[in-house]
């Protein structure tokens, strides 16, 4: 039953997402997965009650698909930190080993019913050597892209961090919670599949089963987690989650790819001492949304030249030097009398942090302390 829970919720998911205004590429990708995703646990729920035996066109249907969902979530993860509105060429080669092993298992398909049968019946007692490619194909695809996608996620947040003061509000948690459970998915695919094809334990039924219960509570997590981040299923992207979406213009991502022959030292250091000025006269850094271009705009200078100065001169991402302003702020405030009639939070929040978990967080790394331990060491 849990087969069947798990492939109306994926269509249910994608019926929204198809009735979704101003699409963009990521929500586009993102129908195509909950189409597949609702498509294989539905096959899936026909041979687990046995319709396949009865109605043979369906036996074998369900090969092709363990090769697409990790594919989807790299392409899923490209497109919702990239501000491109369509795929490259190249990205369609990602379905290249499904199609391509549709394509080798015509001739099954064409078969008459019983024959096609008797040959799964046959796989069940021994595996044939094609049956075992597409089992390791299946492993090696899940290593391959999950891999990938954990890289772009790792690389989003550096970009975050390199570019933006915040960034409470636009990571990519859903991200990171869609890969965590491809990781754990693909465990079992490959813990699973592995004993049983090294193994006289002849478990290929059980881990079959596990893996589409994991499967199906897979679809239940991103109907759960797509319902609280409600950007994802909703007409109208918040303005807080538009980062999310990959509206980050390229060319404020280009962190650490600036050109460090195009800056002297000599303009360096003018721009190190002009930096310091208007952080301790102008305090930018109050602005909760400060970002590097936004910063780079108040000093009349290329943003990747402040990166390459905040990086070089003072050993320290934008993300990190921005909020390191902001606690020695919030540390100078919190001992003027005038500050007791405020809360910590208050304070926080006048010092440009934008959320309390970000400051307590940040706090917490640059001091060592909380704030509260933090007063009451004064």
């Amino acid at each position: 039953m849990i087969f069947l829970i798990g492939a109306s919720l994926a269509f249910f998911l994608e019926f929204i997402l198809i009735s979704k205004k101003g699409k963009s590429l990521a929500d586009k990708i993102l129908t195509v997965w909950m189409f597949v995703l609702g498509t294989h646990l539905l096959l899936n729920f026909f041979e687990y009650q046995g319709l396949d035996q009865k109605y043979h066109f369906l036996l074998g249907l369900t090969t092709p698909f363990p090769l697409l969902h990790c594919p989807l979530l790299y392409l899923y993860a490209k497109a919702l930190t990239s501000n491109k509105d369509r795929m490259d060429r190249l990205d369609y080669l990602h379905f290249l080993p499904a199609a391509l092993l549709a394509l080798r298992m015509l001739p099954f398909f064409f078969s008459p019913g019983i024959e096609k049968l008797q040959y799964t019946q046959q796989l069940e007692q021994q595996r044939s050597v094609l049956m075992i490619i597409v089992l390791y194909s299946y492993m090696a695809s899940g290593i391959a892209y999950i891999t990938l996608s954990l890289l772009v996620l790792r690389r989003h947040r550096k970009n975050l961090a390199a570019n933006f003061s915040y960034t409470d509000r636009i990571n990519l948690n859903w991200l990171r919670n869609l890969i965590i459970g491809m990781i754990i998915i693909w465990s079992i695919v490959t813990i699973g599949h592995t004993l049983d094809l090294q193994t006289d334990l002849n478990i290929r039924a059980e881990v079959d089963q596990l893996i589409f219960v994991s499967l199906s509570l897979f679809t239940l997590m991103i109907g759960y987690f797509g319902i609280k981040q409600t950007w994802i299923f909703s007409g109208q992207i918040p303005v807080e989650a538009q980062g999310q979406q990959g509206n980050i213009k390229k060319e404020d991502t280009d962190f650490v790819q600036y050109r460090k022959s195009g800056l002297k030292s000599e303009q360096a250091d003018a721009l190190q001492v002009q930096l310091e000025r208007i952080m301790k006269e102008e305090k930018p850094f109050l602005d909760h949304k400060l970002t590097l271009k936004t910063l780079a705009e108040q000093l009349n200078i290329h943003p990747n030249y402040l990166s390459q100065v905040i990086n070089e001169r003072f050993q320290r991402n934008f993300y990190d030097f921005i909020n390191t302003a902001r606690v020695e702020e919030f540390k100078n405030r919190v001992q003027q009398p005038e500050s007791q009639n405020f809360t910590l939070l208050a304070l926080a929040i006048d010092c440009g942090f934008s959320s309390k978990s970000s400051f307590n967080k940040f706090f917490k790394k640059s001091t060592g302390k909380t704030p509260s331990e933090f007063i009451k060491s004064k």
